[in-house]
């Protein structure tokens, strides 16, 4: 098995309120998968919104851009 089930109700649960200070000084970059079947636009950009990252790049694969999108991730991040 290349990837684990995972309890994909805990995104809308998710808070990061009253996080450490210590985490807003990690530069947090969200890539967005245009064609991600997982996670719709919505619900990525419901992401993007509860915890602001510095920088939000789009790549056109699906949600495992380590695999469906070799090519281009290396790109992508830096």
């Amino acid at each position: 098995m290349l990837m684990r089930p995972w309890p994909a109700s805990a995104i809308g649960t998710a808070s990061f309120e009253g996080a450490d200070e210590r985490l807003n000084r990690i530069k947090r970059v969200f890539i967005k998968t245009q064609r991600d079947h997982m996670l719709d636009p919505q619900q990525q950009d419901s992401m993007i919104k509860k915890w602001p990252p510095s920088e939000v790049l789009v790549i056109d694969t699906d949600h495992s851009p380590f695999f469906s999108g070799m090519g281009h991730l290396p790109g992508v991040v830096e």
